[in-house]
């Protein structure tokens, strides 16, 4: 600013702030003059700040303390709600030494799907027909073999042999889910399932309480005559109990969401990543390499990314794919065919890992050598439209 005899004010360049600090003339700022300078930055953040509470609207967030549920009403289900649930499965690690590599890496990591507890126990009853209020259910299975009814007064017990094959086949027509969405799985035997595991013999005393005193509870079950005056119920298993909470889409959601429609999604985003970085096919690279690097790597996500959306869609639509993948997945393609998709899952897996990680550290380490055109001042009237 000039002497205060004149009135025309001139701004100081960044070299005249400079030459006056050099020579000990620094202004004193008050805090509130810079923030009242950074408007425009508070609304972009608020601007962000809506539009992602926007699309986290129905989102819990910060749940870090669990609301616990007290209440005497539910002791007398807890039983059924913990044999029903995946959590009371067991995996057998000398019966894995004998599975597919897939099945035992899959134990390994943790993503192998146990055989809920639910399914070892079967509930006799000898007096003729299940309890009335029986409706088909809508699970994909013949109504005439999975019902929903209501279940009172009957005794629990571990399943015979007369019952564990046709419970399997059942069972096993019902746990048939899409492209890989399915985790294997690798039932133990019933004698030894009881023989280490001790207290499930209490549950099962327990449950059978639970439906001689409680209301009748409708459930779906399975059941099948072992006699001419015996029925033996089996009950559907359900996610009711779980450890923690999952991000992907599972069977513990009230709501039946497709894993499949998730993967497109998913794929799709992968698509358009890869799109985004090929925009830059022609921006300078310090090296040719790293630019034909960068190049492959945006080309591979994006082919990937739409691969698996094509995938996905006529898996969807075909179901011979879905039986192919369930097949590989238990074993029960032939060893050349097992290893040669296992080597093609495997390369193909790496190589995207590779190229996402690529393009990541490359946009760090192209910074090391720019052109001479990022240093020049642009002029925006150049390329926004202005009056």
């Amino acid at each position: 600013m000039l002497p205060q005899e004149t009135s025309t004010r001139l701004t100081l360049t960044a070299k005249g702030m400079k030459f006056l600090a050099e020579r000990g003339i620094i202004p004193d700022i008050p805090r509130e003059d810079i923030e009242d300078k950074s408007k425009a930055d508070a609304l972009a953040k608020i601007l962000c700040a809506l539009g992602m509470y926007a699309m986290w609207w129905n989102k819990p967030l910060l749940a870090k303390e669990p609301i616990l549920v007290k209440s005497e009403a539910i002791t007398g289900l807890l039983p059924f709600m913990y044999m029903s649930s995946e959590v009371s499965g067991r995996v057998d690690p000398e019966q894995m030494q004998s599975q597919t590599i897939v099945k035992t890496l899959f134990a390994y990591l943790n993503l192998y799907s146990k055989v809920p507890e639910i399914e070892y126990v079967c509930c006799r009853q000898t007096r003729g027909e299940i309890p009335a209020s029986t409706v088909p259910a809508s699970n994909g299975l013949d109504s005439s073999k999975m019902i929903v009814s209501q279940i009172k007064g009957q005794d629990c017990q571990r399943i015979g042999p007369e019952c564990q094959e046709l419970r399997a086949f059942s069972m096993g027509l019902e746990n048939t889910t899409a492209f890989f969405e399915r985790r294997p799985r690798v039932r133990i035997a019933t004698e030894k399932y009881f023989a280490s595991n001790d207290t499930a013999d209490i549950r099962i005393a327990r449950l059978s309480e639970m439906l001689k005193i409680e209301d009748p509870i409708t459930l779906q079950n399975f059941s099948h005559k072992i006699a001419v005056n015996t029925t033996c119920i089996h009950f559907k298993p359900e996610q009711l109990l779980v450890k923690y909470s999952h991000n992907w889409p599972s069977d513990e959601l009230l709501r039946s969401v497709d894993g499949l429609v998730v993967g497109m999604v998913l794929w799709l985003a992968n698509f358009l990543y890869g799109s985004l970085h090929a925009a830059a096919w022609n921006d300078h690279f310090p090296s040719m390499l790293e630019k034909w690097l960068w190049r492959s790597s945006a080309i591979y996500i994006a082919f990937c990314g739409g691969l698996w959306v094509i995938l996905n869609y006529m898996v969807k639509s075909y179901k011979r794919l879905n039986e192919f993948w369930e097949k590989w997945m238990d074993g029960e393609k032939s060893w050349l065919q097992n290893v040669t998709l296992g080597t093609i899952v495997v390369i193909c897996g790496f190589s995207l890992m590779f190229a996402r990680a690529y393009i990541v550290v490359e946009a760090f380490l192209s910074i090391r050598q720019l052109p001479a055109s990022a240093y020049e001042t642009p002029s925006w009237s150049q390329i926004f439209p202005h009056f």
